[in-house]
């Protein structure tokens, strides 16, 4: 779970806390977990994607920077070998995994923000769809 004050937490099925973070996070706007399970992204308010092990590892694995407005939707490939992010920007950012430093790939997908996003791991089929009801 996450909030706007940028608290993230991870939970087992049992209820157990495996992860707790107070504001290493910009506001926490939407949230995925890997294919394998291992690794939570969550997208933030300031554009920023922060990656956390599910291992209850206490800071991020890595920080993904690019979009100019919040973070909307996040998905991972079927292989989990990259990292889909939607924002605000109007844009759909596709980040390799594990990060490589190299900038995204930046698709400009709509002409108002990218609100949401759906992707089917096997085809690679992706929808999204944006602030002024256009869905591509």
């Amino acid at each position: 779970s996450g909030d706007d004050s940028g608290a993230l937490r991870i939970w087992s099925r049992a209820g157990r806390e495996l992860l707790r973070s107070d504001g290493r996070v910009g506001g926490v706007t939407t949230l995925a977990f890997s294919p394998d399970g291992a690794t939570l992204a969550a997208g933030a308010d300031d554009g920023s994607t922060q990656l956390w092990a599910v291992d209850g590892q206490q800071a991020p694995s890595a920080v993904l920077q690019g979009h100019s407005g919040a973070v909307t939707a996040l998905a991972f490939d079927g292989a989990g070998a990259g990292l889909l992010s939607a924002g605000l920007d109007r844009t759909l950012q596709l980040s390799p995994l594990p990060p490589t430093g190299a900038p995204p790939l930046v698709l400009q997908a709509h002409a108002s923000g990218v609100r949401r996003m759906a992707l089917h791991a096997m085809s690679g089929l992706l929808a999204t769809g944006a602030s002024d009801g256009e869905v591509r």
